[in-house]
Order: structure tokens, then sequence, then C-alpha cells
């Protein structure tokens, strides 16, 4: 009997429902579940490491700048645009359809904008000879191409990539080129920084004159040598209005947002800002570039992590590993997001992998444990919100049925320490645990996200279910308020019906029969209060949710319906071997209502003031 009270029969399979249930729900905000475990850690998350472009971004790249080599300040003629547009796109890689061009967004953004400004892709793409891909770990591209009986060899990419290999810049692209130095190599950055720091992505474009011959074989780093500068191409891609807001409520929440990026850091850093990831106005010191991470050992990195770093730039794929592992060395619950074949390893290593739906490569898709279906950070928000919902929910619910263990245990403790009658039988305690309780079970395991969950930091991830204060709360104080009252009228109605002491009556005498049957009424009715109390951590619960609540309100109809069938429905009577009471001591049941919810409420504000 008493294996049976301690056993919460109706737990798991309440807890399994309330997963399953909270993954539709996430569905529905654009955040697929591959793994069920996924959606408690989700609401466990400490840090959320996502990438810039696409998530924080929209991903919609448009070409606003074109600037010169020396101060980045726009072309004044059209001729200068037209033709940095096509030296970079040589060094692009666009497929054209009657749907528009397809191909990297960044590319395409070039390819859109030549036409824009009135260029013949058509006619253009078949001059050119050869394309070298985007290489990662290079950070540029390049291409060869024919004008004018000139041979040009472009390559386009990150500034810092192609700056050693200049050797010569063009103010002005109908000017020739002259020599530079490192002076002004320093020149051209600092200009090209001033633009990068409004937000813009900023490329540099470089070419040299070919000799004519053969370049179908040709290597790309044979060729990249005493290029020309020929200026910058600034690329806006708009943060999605949904960012700010959703980064905000992360901060509220407790949780870490890093932006990890390949972008240059002053765009970083300004995306950060206009996000709402970093609020000190320009600090750099937030800012760790990839180059820098690549010496760092993961003691060096905790202690960067520590002072506030939140802005990863000019980083590869490969090191968002040494990110997590650092994180996760500091007993931080990670989230990843990641699109890529090389972002596989990092959204593995995440306690919570989140896959691109759009964008994302299968192999990402197969790695992650979740999958974002709209590629937007603030779904992720959702998500964490919704994870964080569904475990408070659980452990609302298992904080409710392990409540009505109290009373189920004392009376085994009681009848094998004194020579008293057994208040409820296994098929009584049964009743409660594999019926009346689930209901009311699966209601609050569906209550909406309570809008307080994200002004609480996020739990600790040795945090587990069935935490001290949940199980004391549970047994020794609601659980023993039910066991009193319940055990009280219990032996009430047997001393009103002439027991006395040590006294031993038959499983089917009628006193004994009414005594349990206002005993297990008693509990089932108790757990209305409970029940309603469970809903809120120091609110009341008493509000027009119970009624919204469709398992919650119908769940309460049940025990108010099955209290009373206990002691006057005959075949309910004949089944739990119960028998019926006075009315008047049926209303001192009612009375259990009241007196565990209102001495919770009182417990709920001494706590909230503590």
């Amino acid at each position: 009997g008493i294996i049976v009270a301690n056993v919460p029969e109706g737990l798991l399979p309440t807890f399994t429902l309330s997963l399953a249930i909270g993954s539709l729900r996430m569905a529905k905000k654009n955040v697929l579940v591959k793994e069920l475990k996924a959606v408690e850690a989700l609401g466990a998350v400490h840090v959320i490491c996502t990438d810039k472009t696409g998530t924080l971004t929209h991903n919609q790249l448009t070409i606003t700048h074109l600037g010169d080599a020396l101060a980045c300040e726009k072309f004044k003629d059209k001729g200068s645009e037209n033709f940095l547009l096509k030296l970079a796109l040589s060094a692009s890689e666009v497929r054209k359809s009657e749907e528009g061009f397809s191909g990297d967004p960044l590319d395409v953004s070039v390819a859109d904008s030549y036409v824009e400004k009135g260029g013949d892709f058509a006619a253009f793409e078949k001059a050119i000879e050869k394309h070298f891909a985007f290489d990662v770990d290079k950070r540029r591209s390049a291409g060869i191409f024919s004008a004018d009986s000139q041979k040009f060899f472009v390559v386009k990419g990150a500034w810092v990539a192609i700056r050693p290999f200049i050797s010569g810049m063009q103010s002005d692209l109908a000017a020739q080129p002259v020599k530079v130095d490192e002076e002004a190599l320093e020149k051209a950055e600092a200009a090209m920084r001033k633009v990068a720091a409004t937000g813009l992505r900023v490329i540099a474009i470089a070419y040299r004159l070919l000799a004519e011959g053969d370049y179908t074989d040709a290597k790309q780093e044979d060729l990249e040598y005493d290029l020309i500068l020929a200026g910058f191409v600034g690329i806006e891609d708009p943060i999605r209005k949904e960012v700010p807001p959703a980064v905000k409520k992360c901060q509220e929440a407790g949780i870490d947002v890093i932006m990890i990026t390949g972008d240059h850091p002053d765009t970083a850093l300004a995306i950060a800002q206009k996000s709402g990831i970093v609020v000190d106005g320009r600090n750099m010191a937030g800012v760790l570039t990839g180059d820098v991470l690549e010496q760092f050992t993961q003691e060096q990195l905790i202690e960067a992590l520590g002072k506030g770093v939140s802005i990863f730039a000019r980083t590869t794929p490969e090191q968002k590993m040494k990110i997590v592992a650092a994180l996760k060395a500091m007993d931080k619950v990670v989230a990843m997001t990641g699109d890529g074949v090389n972002d596989a390893p990092a959204l593995k290593a995440a306690d919570v992998g989140i896959a691109m739906g759009k964008k994302g490569t299968d192999v990402a898709r197969e790695s992650a444990q979740i999958v974002l279906l709209d590629d937007n950070f603030a779904s992720i928000v959702a998500g964490v919100e919704e994870g964080r919902a569904i475990f408070s929910n659980i452990k609302k619910f298992t904080n409710y049925v392990l409540v009505s263990n109290g009373p189920e245990i004392l009376p085994y403790l009681i009848y094998i320490l004194l020579p008293v009658p057994l208040a409820l039988t296994v098929i009584q305690i049964l009743s409660i645990d594999l019926g009346t309780d689930i209901i009311p079970s699966m209601g609050l395991g569906q209550e909406p996200p309570d809008p307080e969950e994200m002004r609480r930091p996020p739990r600790e991830r040795s945090e587990g279910l069935l935490t001290r204060p949940l199980i004391i709360h549970s047994y020794l104080f609601l659980g023993l308020l039910e066991a009193l009252w319940s055990i009280f009228l219990f032996f009430f109605v047997l001393v009103e019906g002439g027991w006395e002491y040590g006294q031993e009556l038959a499983s089917n005498n009628a006193l004994y029969r009414s005594a349990t049957g206002i005993a297990l009424s008693t509990i089932l009715l108790m757990q209305i209060g409970n029940l309603i109390g469970r809903r809120f951590i120091y609110r009341s619960g008493l509000d027009m949710g119970i009624f919204k609540n469709k398992l919650i309100f119908f769940g309460i109809i049940i025990q108010v319906v099955f209290s009373w069938a206990v002691l006057y429905f005959p075949p309910a009577q004949k089944v739990l071997a119960t028998g019926p009471v006075s009315i008047e001591i049926y209303f001192l049941a009612w009375f259990g209502i009241p007196l565990i919810f209102g001495l919770d409420f009182i417990r709920k504000k001494v706590a909230q003031r503590g």
C-alpha cells in the first residue's frame, strides 16, 4: 500500500504528453522540435550564440554604397560605379532564370545592382572566362573576364584578406593607378571602417591586368599579386524588426546573446548595437576577432567571456566549437545556431543545436535538435519562452500530483504504528492517481506561458525537476494539510458512529466504509484548492484562465462530482468500498478547499516578499 501511495502512476504519461503538446505549440511559432528533450533544454538556456546574416537580419542584401579606394566615398560618376560593379560581378557566381538571379545572396545583390544601373548581364556573362569559388578560409572569391581587348583578374572579398596583395589603387576608375605604401593602405582601411561602422557589410574589390593567354587551368593563388584596389562595395542587410524586442526579452530573462559573424568587427558592432546586444556605446572591448580567438587558450576565452565579450567577428564555423566548449566549461546551457556543413560539430556539441530551415544545409538540419522554420532570431526567443513554460508546467503538475501522496501515505504509517483502521485502501488510492488527478495534471501541463517566466533568470544546469523546496512543499506542507484534514474527518466519522480506540473493523463494515468514503472525498475536494494554487508561483490562480483552460475546468467538475459519487452513488460505493455520511460532514470536507488554498496563498505572499 505504501508503495502504491508513493508512486505517482499518472506522472510519466502526463510528462510525455506535456512535452509533445509543447513541441506542437513550438511548431506553430516556427520552432520545429526534432528531439523532445530539446524542449526542456531550450527553456534552461543561459546563452544563445547566433549568426548575424539571415537570423538577426533579413538576408536580403542591397548594395547602397559604391566607394572609391582612397576615401571610400561614393563615386560621383556612373561610369566608375558601373565599372566597379562589373569587376565585382566577374568574381560572383550567379544564375539567371525567369524568377531572377539565384546564388549566394551577396553575389545576387551585385548582379541586381549591376542590372538596375543599366548593365547587360547576358552580354557580360559571356565575357567571364573563369570563376574561382568563394573560399571560407581565404574569405575571398575571384574571376577572370575580358573587356576592350584587355583581360582582368578580379578578387572580391574581405579587406583583411585582400590587403596583403595590393600594390596600387585608383581614386577614380578612369584614372591611372598609383603605387601605394603602408600609410595609404592604413588610410584606406580607416575610411572603410567608417562605412562598416554604419552597419554596412563592406567588401573590397581589387584587380590586375593579365597578359593574353589561356588561364583555364590557372590557380587563384598564382595570380594574386600586384593587385590594384578599385574600391569598396557597401551592402545593407536590414535587421529584422522583431530582433531588438526579442533581444531585450532575453536580457530581461537573464539570457546572454552572443553574435558570431564572419563580418568586419566594425560592421558586427554596429549590427549588435542596432539589435540591442550591446548597449554601452561604441565599445570594441566587447568584440573578439577570429584571429585573436585562434590564439586563445580555453582559459583566456573563458576570461574574455566573463568580462562581457558578446561579439565574435571574422570567425570561421570551426571556431564556433571553441566558443561552445568554453561556455559549457563555465557551466552554461548553450544554444547555438548554424546553417552550413561546417557548423555541424558545434550544433552537436551545444546543449541545443538550432539549424536554419530555409538556408540551412541538410547536414546542419540533421545535426540539430531544433530547426528554425523562418530563420528568425525572434522565433528562438519564442521557443525559449515556450520551453520555460513547459518546464514550469511540468513542475506545476508534478507538485500537484505529489501533494496527494501525503494523505495516501500517512494512513498506512498510522495503520502500521497504531491499532486503528486503515483510512484509505489501495483501490481508492489508484482512483486518485490514475483517475481524478490525470485530467487536472494535463490541464496544468497546457497552461499558457506566464509573462513572469521571462523576467526570471534561467535555472542552473544542475537544477532538476524534483528540488528540495518542491518536495518539502508537496509532502510536508500541502500533503500534510490534506492528510491531517482527511484523517481528522475519517476518525470523526468513526467516533461519531461508536468506534473505540483499538477496535478492529471489517472491510465491509458500514461504519468503516463511510469513514473511508469521507477520507477519499476530502482528498478529492482539497485537490481542487491545490490545483488552483498550482497555476502560478506567486499569484492566487483565481482568474478567468480557469474557464479558458478546459481541462482544468473539466478536471474540477470531475473532482466535485466524484467526491459526491463516492459517498452517495451506489455503483461508485460498490467499486470503491465506500459508504454515505451525513450532509453536514460532507460540507466539512468542502472546508478543505479554502483551507489548503488560503494557507498556500499566505505562503506565496511571504515567499514573494522574502
